[in-house]
């Protein structure tokens, strides 16, 4: 992955939004992130497929929320299972996990 990384531009890329305030670093709980996602917000989120797929071996995956209900979250992965609905117990379970730190990035529309 360094290989392919240009750090170049992200260090330019994360300069621009730390100054321009598009950028906030801060733990949120599931309810705000789900709470954004309603309004029109992305979500992508970092789960444990490990969880999901009931695997042994920590496998940390990002992935795209496209629905959440009462019941089940619905995400994509870009490993190749569009809208994947999973319950969202066993979603949180892998959102929760070690090693996943809980990272989500909530990307709302241009300002």
């Amino acid at each position: 992955m360094l290989e392919h990384t240009n750090f170049e531009a992200l260090n330019r890329s994360i300069d621009v939004l730390t100054q321009t305030k598009r950028y906030e670093n801060r733990k949120l709980d599931f309810s705000e992130a789900e709470k954004s996602f309603n309004q029109g917000a992305m979500a992508i989120m970092l789960l444990d497929n490990s969880k999901i797929y009931g695997t042994q071996n920590y496998a940390g995956h990002f992935v795209t929320i496209t629905k959440i209900n009462q019941t089940h979250v619905v995400y994509h992965d870009t490993g190749g299972t569009p809208n994947r609905a999973v319950e969202k117990e066993k979603f949180l379970e892998a959102w929760n996990a070690k090693g996943t730190d809980n990272d989500i990035i909530i990307i709302k529309g241009k300002k």
